[in-house]
């Protein structure tokens, strides 16, 4: 079998194992859903304005429907811009939110052991070992336990992150420092926890491997690769995850004394009433009713 015909094969177990796994979700998709706690109700309304912002108002797509009148508000919390973005086409569609995050919660997992499997298996050379250890990645207590945290889901590009690093560490030069800065760039904007924990990753696979780069010959080399890539994939981050906190609050109103005010449709084509509304722990209505709202 090619290379190809196995890459889609491991493409189609995995997808397969995520769907058995998160059983009965994908069953009715539409109607199910782990939407029992505010996490995963917050996540699916974040979901929602990135689908919402990105053709209507890209340019303030942090200014979202919460916390009125503060701007910047979708960086209070996860803004998760790279599963809005994967699933804005559903979204434009007419799925709700529901359905969306449930079809980004099989993906996510599907796409977490394949891109893991297909590091290792580059690595190894040995697909059983590869499809084991992209399982374990994937379908484990961890993970299958906090479906609602969708941000959880997606760590598909952690492996290449790592295959980065290793090219870069093999042979330091521009290429490779600008592949690491973009795998590292769309891990982090898909959550900023996992942001950290990338960096706790780079930065320990590099000491590890220092008697491979700490030489006379090649620390030069490599000190200057790294500097490109943290330089590249700092200025992505910051221009991509938004404003701090602290300057999130230009109006000068504190968020512990916010009134929630819903009064922005999710949707132009929506009207008040279904307008997705927040509740006061950040939760969103994803029942087409108006939620009242509360002091956070």
């Amino acid at each position: 079998m090619a290379v190809r015909d196995r890459r889609l094969a491991a493409l189609a177990l995995f997808v397969t194992l995520a769907v058995l796994h998160t059983w009965p979700l994908a069953s009715a998709p539409g109607t199910l859903g782990r939407q029992d706690n505010a996490d995963a109700q917050l996540n699916a309304w974040a979901l929602a304005w990135v689908a919402h912002a990105l053709p209507t108002q890209p340019l303030r797509l942090f200014d979202a429907n919460i916390f009125y009148p503060d701007r910047y508000t979708l960086a209070y919390s996860e803004h998760l811009f790279v599963q809005g973005v994967m699933g804005a086409p559903l979204a434009w569609l007419g799925a709700s939110p529901v359905l969306v995050m449930n079809v980004l919660i099989i993906a996510g997992l599907a796409l977490t052991g394949w891109a893991t499997s297909l590091v290792l298996q580059r690595w190894t050379d040995d697909w059983p070992a590869a499809i084991v250890g992209g399982s374990l990645a994937a379908f484990n207590t961890h993970l299958l336990t906090r479906m609602g945290h969708i941000q959880a889901m997606h760590v598909e590009f952690l492996p290449f992150v790592l295959l980065g690093l290793d090219s870069l560490l093999r042979d330091p030069g521009p290429r490779q420092a600008l592949r690491l800065a973009v795998w590292f760039t769309l891990q982090s904007l898909c959550s900023v926890y996992l942001m950290a924990m990338t960096v706790f990753t780079v930065v320990a696979g590099t000491l590890v491997r220092a008697g491979e780069w700490a030489t006379r010959d090649r620390l030069a080399r490599f000190a200057r690769a790294a500097l490109l890539s943290a330089c590249v994939a700092g200025l992505l981050c910051l221009r991509s995850s938004g404003p701090t906190p602290r300057s999130a609050r230009t109006r000068g109103s504190s968020v512990r004394w916010t009134r929630w005010r819903c009064t922005r449709p999710i949707s132009g084509r929506t009207s008040r009433r279904r307008a997705a509304c927040t509740t006061g722990c950040g939760a969103t209505s994803t029942s087409g009713r108006p939620t009242r709202c509360s002091r956070a």
